[in-house]
């Protein structure tokens, strides 16, 4: 059997954190987080075939508040990414997260194939998603959820609750 190029990195990693794999259509990601996963008793495999789609034009989104918010939240984080990218020369990507059980969160920024945030986006719901709750406490990752009408941050068990506003003025745009 052909040994990927990754395939020892990878291993090594798993032994220190979580490894997230990405690249181009047919290049063996499939095979090689399935190959690797079968020789851990605790692996989950989150296959994304299922695109989110966002508009640049926020006046294209057809939907609730909800839908828009999180449109206007996507775009903010991609060009967020793209500053990170052009800028400070760093690996970052923005991805979603959901698994066969339909355990969901909105938005996973990721840096150098480390899952650096975990980020739910809400208009008023101040407590934590089942997605949120879910990611962060089975993978310790670092999550956020971030509502639009919100009195009060918090933090529930390590997941942060925040103002939209607030989150989104510390990106780099």
């Amino acid at each position: 059997m052909l040994k990927r190029i990754q395939q020892s990195h990878i291993q090594k990693d798993l032994k220190k954190k979580m490894v997230f794999i990405s690249g181009p259509r047919q290049a063996g990601k499939t095979w090689l987080a399935k190959h690797i996963g079968s020789a851990y008793k605790n692996t989950v495999y989150l296959n994304v075939k299922e695109p989110k789609i966002y508009f640049f034009d926020t006046g294209l989104v057809n939907g609730n508040d909800g839908a828009k918010l999180e449109n206007h939240v996507a775009y903010s984080l991609l060009k967020h990414v793209y500053a990170k990218i052009d800028y400070q020369a760093q690996p970052y990507s923005l991805h979603y997260l959901r698994t066969r059980e339909k355990h969901e969160v909105d938005f996973c920024l990721v840096n150098a194939g480390n899952i650096e945030k975990i980020i739910e986006v809400k208009t008023s719901d101040s407590e934590p998603s089942k997605g949120l709750w879910y990611f962060g406490n089975k993978y310790s990752l670092p999550a956020v959820q971030l509502v639009k009408n919100l009195r009060l941050e918090s933090e529930y068990k390590g997941i942060r609750v925040v103002r939209l506003d607030t989150f989104l003025q510390d990106l780099l745009l």
